[in-house]
């Protein structure tokens, strides 16, 4: 990757400081670094070359057009993709069986699925290989002169530290409980809302199957495998080695489950007995994964005068169940290029005020509708109303395919914001609801009930067929 020549940028010869090397951070100082920035990374953890990128949070991560678009614009997508697997659909599982849901009927909508760390340490090789950006590890920001913008950096072990005064302004990527937003909002009329959900997760580790060789995959692999079951439920997604990497989800009020002896061991075998059969030692492997949490954060200001301003988790986050964390920090990525472009460098506040008032109001839309999905693919995702909905609107998409696009696609395959879309979707629904829609809604229901019903009566029959057998052969004898 060269380093080329932006003499004529609003960007070159400034100095800009980018507190966190997570993924939205890291982007960021592609991008400005390629504008001709002189970019100074600031990460708490040691990724220094040859140390691989690790996070806590094991949940797998989903890149979708909106995240694709902003790795094309720093040139690194074809790097990024080769880490990756296509996921063309969900598949639930109920008891030891599977039912696809395509994300498209021919399978051409997909998303690209990914570990977290493996995303992150390519971003990182990537960001190694621009001479202009200069990344300090295992240090982290101890305050910060909101008047002047400079800022005391100490490392880890505290044996060092510095203040940098010459920084033309600082991006606060530090993640959803960041550092930067606490000292820039206080003593400010800035209002803070964290919400966490009732629920925590624990990974669960599905193993390639050793009898298939290498990259042998116990489930299809181009799928977000999901198990509702109401209060519990299962993610996974698939890695390249063809492991698993799940995620059991449950209330916290269930917490003290884990301290049962057999108690998870019981769960899992009736509630996910597929599950259970490749994993068979769930309560060992649970003794050593920490409990995680679903945080949700808004805040008033992502910003402070022409010096300071948040980015990613650290100004917006949301819970995962729309796969929309990682692209929706990278949307705020290009807007606030889009923005520094279009202001220039004196106007840094200008540039600022426009983000957020551009992207605050889609991103607290995609992080009420991530709950609502949560509570749709807990609880409704088996249930037949959902269910023949999800079949119409396919329908819908492969009759009319530029006139009618589900939510799903418009969120996750488009570009289109989040709010227009949640709101375009709305009115549709309203304008369908009038033409009798709900009645093709539940005339479908309809028809899988009764052919539920009828599986259900042969399963019956057969048993009670087996049943008969058994006990003739037992009279014989």
């Amino acid at each position: 990757m060269s380093h080329q020549n932006f003499e004529d940028t609003v960007f070159s010869n400034k100095k800009v400081v980018v507190i966190g090397a997570g993924l939205a951070g890291t982007l960021m100082a592609i991008l400005l670094a390629k504008r001709g920035a002189d970019v100074e990374v600031i990460e708490r953890m040691d990724y220094r070359d040859g140390v691989p990128f690790s996070n806590r949070r094991s949940f797998n991560i989903t890149i979708s057009s909106r995240g694709v678009v902003a790795l094309k614009a720093a040139g690194i997508w074809e790097r990024v993709q080769a880490r990756t697997i296509p996921i063309t659909g969900r598949m639930c599982h109920m008891g030891m069986e599977q039912t696809e849901f395509p994300y498209s009927s021919d399978k051409s909508a997909k998303l690209h699925g990914a570990r977290r760390a493996d995303v992150n340490d390519e971003l990182l090789n990537c960001a190694r290989e621009i001479p202009n950006i200069k990344f300090r590890f295992s240090s982290s920001i101890e305050s910060l002169d909101k008047n002047t913008g400079s800022i005391t950096v100490a490392s880890v072990s505290g044996d060092e530290r510095e203040t940098i005064s010459n920084a033309d302004f600082v991006i606060g990527a530090d993640g959803v409980f960041s550092t930067v937003r606490q000292m820039i909002h206080k003593g400010e009329r800035a209002e803070y809302h964290q919400r966490f959900l009732d629920w925590g997760y624990r990974e669960v580790f599905i193993p390639a199957d050793e009898s298939k060789g290498e990259g042998g995959y116990r489930m299809p692999p181009n799928a977000l495998h999901v198990w509702p079951r109401g209060d519990l439920m299962m993610f996974a997604l698939p890695n390249p080695d063809g492991s698993f990497t799940g995620n059991f989800i449950y209330p916290m009020d269930r917490e003290g489950d884990f301290d049962i002896p057999g108690k998870m061991a019981s769960v899992f075998r009736d509630e996910f007995p597929d599950v259970a059969a490749v994993v068979p030692d769930i309560e060992s492997h649970f003794s050593s994964i920490p409990v995680s949490y679903f945080p949700t954060q808004r805040n008033s200001k992502w910003y402070h005068g022409d010096k300071f301003v948040l980015l990613g988790d650290a100004a917006h986050s949301t819970v995962p169940f729309y796969g929309q964390g990682m692209n929706s920090s990278f949307e705020s990525v290009l807007e606030l290029i889009s923005c520094l472009e279009e202001n220039g460098d004196q106007a840094l506040e200008l540039a600022f005020k426009k983000y957020q008032e551009t992207r605050k109001p889609h991103t607290d839309a995609i992080a009420d509708l991530s709950i609502e999905n949560f509570m749709d693919l807990r609880s409704n995702f088996q249930s037949l109303i959902p269910q023949a909905k999800r079949r119409v609107d396919v329908a819908l998409y492969k009759m009319f395919p530029k006139r009618y696009q589900p939510l799903h696609m418009l969120v996750s395959h488009t570009e289109t914001k989040y709010l227009d879309a949640i709101t375009h979707c709305q009115r549709r629904d309203r304008l369908l609801r009038y033409c009798g829609i709900d009645v093709v809604v539940l005339a479908v229901a309809g028809i899988q009930w009764v052919k539920n019903r009828i599986s259900t009566e042969s399963v019956e029959a057969v048993s009670d067929e087996t049943l008969m057998e058994q006990d003739q052969s037992q009279l014989t004898t």
